[in-house]
């Protein structure tokens, strides 16, 4: 009979049934350490580990304290979510938590009353630690949700639809909480929530769904008044910030600078409550607001850069600059652009964030950015790529660096921003550098690259496939491999699989072009100028080169298996769905069978069969097989062998080529 741990008298280290608890979890912690530091690809030690934890609860359930065994249930939770476990973090951690109060879904939580009635139908001013452990397993469960969409590299529709409930259900959470200010804490903790699930939101296309969320979230601050303090200044304004960009990306200008403009009065507002306050503003306070007016500036500038520039059509328009060479060579600030800048910035590293701001646009990738039509638009662009380009240089009125020999370069770095450089007012010259081993570049950003080049390449390479393309075998080779190292076959796989297959289709090409100038003595080197030194595939044997085309295949078909199970469904529809195919062919394959006794069994047999196998009834022999006359890539080429039909040989006249795909 299992005891119960009051049994035993207190619960300390001596407690037997406390200990083989504790000893039990430790083994199970320690097993997962293992799980997710194996490289191994098996999952029955995963498995193994499931079932070992579903067997700890079930065992001391009721011989434990209920705070102890719930409380020790939510640790078990966060370990998993730390190490990335999220699944099982959901199922037997936060989510099991909250069975225990009621059996509804976060995600099937619509009102505040609902809320209520499932999670604290005595109100909020109970047990506080049973509060906090019920408040830490919601969170958790929209958390594993959210984390186990954002694994998958697309966001599907329904994917959205479950995170836009998870959004619901922390805003239902907050507004059950709004009336209760000793809660301001779970507060700023949900509007945070929200904002790293809107975050993902907009970088997956879908601001417009985020936008009400974090209206709701910056909103939710401002109505909290332990939260409206230069200690939460951060927080707010990268609320603030996140609905202006969420307005931009839908095209909604003029309300995002109202939005920002509102805000910057808020901040502005803060700042004056702080002034009259006995408590001196610290280095800390004053950087805070300095940060806060220069993100919500860009955000003004965004608009204002261009919308200041619209003239009414009756009006006599000044020539329009169309190159850069237009901008007068006069001392900063040149044109328009420039002067709304040094109204709004105090520095050159203030301006180029400013600069950068108004030329990003998140519905367009970088490479296909192209100049607006409007004329007075492309003015504004060419103003403020000039703009950027005498903030580069130092030639904007500021002191230079060369007439300063003794100050060092400043340095951007992940841990020095040029956020960082514009709070402290730092010059923005020619010879900051930026630290390259600890930036890593943009993945899209180098996917598209990618793209870009390997449409030219393979135009060229797909107009004569059979020419010794040298140039372009060093171009590819280079390409292949940076389109393996930022996981092409995740995103296209048939897009490496193409480059594959032409890559080693050039790799043949070139051996059998070392193959053919080594008989004859020839060895022509005319492109040498056009290789590249460090480039000496183009100078293997044939040997090594066909070598080359079988570690080309090789990678390839690695990454394809990687890009194949990156695209497969995570749940369990991709093994249902290979079941039933499987169970689909092998009864096709026996119905066939059938099908062939059933033919068999009412045809007569042949008289080939009855007479000799391969000789008809008079004797004459079948036709040959046709012979192969040549062949490539796409098609081949073939010609009836001779037949002696009736004593007399007979050539029929040469098949036309068919090609693969006829």
């Amino acid at each position: 009979m299992d005891l119960p741990a009051s049994y035993y008298g207190e619960l300390d280290q001596r407690n037997p049934v406390l200990s083989a608890f504790k000893r039990e979890i430790n083994s199970f912690i320690t097993l997962m350490k293992q799980v997710v530091s194996s490289n191994n690809q098996d999952n029955s030690t995963y498995a193994k580990g499931i079932k070992i934890l579903v067997e700890i609860w079930k065992k001391f359930k009721h011989r434990l304290p209920l705070k102890l065994y719930q409380e020790h249930m939510l640790q078990i939770a966060d370990f998993l979510f730390g190490i990335k476990l999220y699944q099982l973090a959901l199922r037997q951690g936060y989510s099991l938590h909250l069975s225990q109060f009621s059996s509804v879904k976060i995600t099937d939580i619509t009102n505040v009353d609902q809320f209520m009635a499932c999670f604290f139908p005595e109100g909020l001013d109970t047990d506080q630690n049973i509060f906090s452990m019920k408040v830490r397993a919601m969170q958790g469960c929209a958390l594993c949700i959210f984390e186990l969409e954002r694994q998958h590299r697309f966001l599907s529709q329904k994917g959205l639809c479950k995170l836009l409930r998870v959004l619901n259900f922390m805003r239902t959470m907050m507004q059950a909480f709004q009336q209760h200010e000793h809660l301001y804490w779970q507060i700023y903790n949900g509007s945070l929530h929200i904002y790293n699930v809107c975050r993902y939101l907009m970088t997956m296309q879908c601001s417009a769904q985020a936008l009400e969320y974090l209206l709701w979230a910056s909103i939710s601050l401002e109505l909290s008044i332990p939260l409206m303090t230069a200690k939460y200044l951060p927080v707010i304004v990268t609320l603030y910030c996140a609905v202006c960009q969420c307005y931009y990306d839908n095209h909604a200008e003029v309300q995002a600078e109202e939005f920002a403009r509102r805000a910057l009065g808020k901040i502005n507002e803060l700042a004056k409550l702080g002034e009259h306050s006995e408590v001196p503003a610290t280095r800390e306070t004053q950087r805070a607001y300095k940060d806060a007016s220069i993100k919500l500036g860009a955000m003004i500038f965004k608009r204002a850069a261009f919308e200041t520039r619209k003239r009414p059509r009756t009006l006599y328009k000044s020539k329009i600059k169309s190159t850069l060479k237009d901008i007068p060579n006069v001392p900063w600030p040149r044109t328009p652009t420039e002067r709304l800048l040094t109204g709004l910035f105090e520095c050159s590293a203030a301006q180029f964030l400013g600069i950068l701001e108004a030329l990003w646009d998140s519905n367009t990738r970088p490479l296909q950015m192209r100049m607006p039509e409007d004329p007075e638009l492309q003015e504004v662009y060419l103003e403020l790529l000039s703009a950027g380009i005498s903030l580069l240089s130092g030639v904007t009125g500021e002191q230079r660096y060369d007439d300063h020999p003794c100050l060092s370069p400043l340095v951007l770095t992940p841990n020095s921003t040029l956020i960082d450089l514009a709070i402290s007012g730092e010059s923005f010259w020619s010879f900051i550098t930026i630290s390259m081993c600890e930036v890593q570049p943009d993945a899209d950003l180098i996917l598209d690259i990618v793209l870009f080049l390997w449409g030219k390449m393979k135009a060229v390479i797909q107009r004569d496939p059979l020419q010794n393309h040298d140039k372009w075998l060093w171009c590819l080779y280079v390409l292949y491999e940076v389109a393996l190292a930022c996981d092409l076959a995740a995103v296209d796989c048939i897009m490496i699989a193409e480059m594959s297959h032409t890559l080693g289709m050039l790799l043949e090409n070139a051996a059998e072009y070392f193959l053919e100038t080594s008989t004859s003595g020839v060895c022509e080197r005319d492109c040498d100028d056009a290789k590249p030194n460090s480039f000496s595939i183009l100078e293997s044997s044939s040997t090594e080169l066909l070598q080359k085309v079988c570690e080309v295949v090789k990678r390839g078909l690695e990454a394809l298996a990687r890009g194949v199970a990156t695209l497969a469904p995570q749940d369990c529809s991709a093994f249902t769905d290979f079941a039933f195919i499987q169970d689909a062919a092998t009864l096709i394959e026996k119905a066939g069978m059938e099908e062939r006794k059933v033919y068999m069994s009412s045809t007569p047999n042949t008289i080939s069969e009855d007479k000799g196998k391969g000789i008809k009834e008079d004797g004459r022999s079948p036709p040959p097989p046709p012979v192969l006359l040549s062949r490539n890539d796409h098609s081949m080429s073939f010609a009836p062998a001779p037949y002696n039909l009736e004593g007399t040989s007979v050539l029929v006249p040469a098949l036309r080529s068919g090609s693969w795909g006829a």
